[in-house]
């Protein structure tokens, strides 16, 4: 992340389908616009990126 451009207040919900056996996301939301937002699961990425080899 860059930057933080504000917050917002929305109602995360489990995902179905494949997106539910992605470890890597937490869960969906849907922004007060309409728009769905991804929310990702922090611990999971880190701990991805602890189990990658370093790049020569």
């Amino acid at each position: 992340m860059d930057e933080l451009i504000g917050k917002q207040e929305v109602v995360i919900k489990s995902l179905g389908g494949a997106l539910k056996k992605n470890p890597s996301l937490a869960g969906g939301a849907v922004l007060g616009d309409g728009r769905v937002g991804l929310i990702p699961n922090v611990d999971a990425l880190v701990k991805l990126n602890h189990a990658l080899p370093l790049a020569a």
